[in-house]
Formats: structure tokens, C-alpha cells, sequence
């Protein structure tokens, strides 16, 4: 939220989720929840407004980031569907034109990228997989795991990574 305006701004939707397939985006400013005004509102009252059991609907009202406010595209109503979301824990470089993640650095094919932004019970599982697929397409030279951003997560999560790089002791 910007604090100047009390506005609630999207910062990134979960890809694939339900508001990612409603087409909000980025920057996106919610007007509205369920009628109600968000603007000076209460973030966590906002935020509990989206939360309810799956297949409920929620209606929003979106103010398009990057529309010129004469547009009559710049404000949007949209109903979107609750769903159970997954976020994933390991995410690659970008995402390719079919959603699928890029696990090699942009600039160098042969280095792997994997960005781990917590840890979760299966991220080892996850990592090994990927590193697995990834040396049978093409063995690559080196291999980023980018912990920025990272938000914790479960202790084991993370124990469990290590112990993929590190020998006992």
C-alpha cells in the first residue's frame, strides 16, 4: 500500500490463482472488496475480506495499473472465485511464454537458477528433482540457488537443502 494514499496495490498476484486469471496484475489498485472501499481501510480487514471457503465468490473493483483514468478500461469490476492457492518455493529465472519456468540464467544458458523464497517440507524434494532434470537436458557449468527475499519457512525445510550440498559434519 502506498502511505500517502491508503491505497491497496498489488504487488505480485499468485500466478495461475484466481486473480491472476482474472487478469489482475501488478500495480493493480483494489478499489473495492465486496463493496466496500479500501482506501484507508484497514489492510488485514481488506485482506480477510478474500479469504472465505473455496468456490465462494468475491467481487472486486480494480483500478488498472498504467491506464490512463479517461479510459474507460481503467476501472474494472471482477468477480473472482476462492480457490486453495499452492505458492511455490523454488522458482526459476522467468517465466517462458507457457508459464513454465526458465531455470537457466538469462545471459549464460549453462548456469541453472533456482530462487528459493521459503522453505517448505518439500523444497529439498523439489530441488533435487529439478536439479536432476536439469543435468539430464544439459549438465550445467554452475548452479545459483538465490536465498534473497527468502522468507523462512520451515527449519527442516532448509536443514533438509543443505544436507543436498553438504557432507555430514
Amino acid at each position: 500500500a502506498e502511505p500517502s494514499s491508503g491505497d491497496i496495490i498489488v504487488v505480485a498476484p499468485v500466478y495461475g490463482g484466481p486473480a491472476w486469471q482474472a487478469g489482475i496484475r501488478s500495480g493493480d489498485r483494489i478499489v473495492s472488496v465486496e463493496d466496500v472501499e479500501t482506501s484507508g481501510s484497514n489492510l488485514s480487514e481488506i485482506v480477510s475480506q478474500f479469504r472465505g471457503e473455496v468456490g465462494t465468490k468475491v467481487d472486486l473493483c480494480i483500478k488498472k495499473q498504467g491506464v490512463s483514468p479517461n479510459d474507460r478500461s481503467a476501472i474494472q469490476d471482477i468477480t473472482i472465485s476462492r480457490q486453495n492457492i499452492t505458492i511455490e518455493s523454488v522458482r526459476g529465472d522467468r517465466r517462458l511464454p507457457n508459464g513454465q519456468w526458465d531455470w537457466w540464467l538469462e545471459g549464460d544458458p549453462n548456469i541453472a537458477y533456482l530462487r528459493i523464497s521459503h522453505f517448505s517440507k518439500r523444497t529439498d524434494v523439489e530441488v533435487a528433482k529439478l536439479i536432476e532434470e536439469l543435468v539430464f537436458k544439459q549438465n550445467p557449468k554452475g548452479l545459483v540457488i538465490d536465498l534473497r527475499g527468502n522468507s523462512g519457512g520451515m527449519l527442516e525445510g532448509g536443514i533438509a537443502l543443505c544436507d543436498l550440498f553438504l557432507e555430514d559434519g
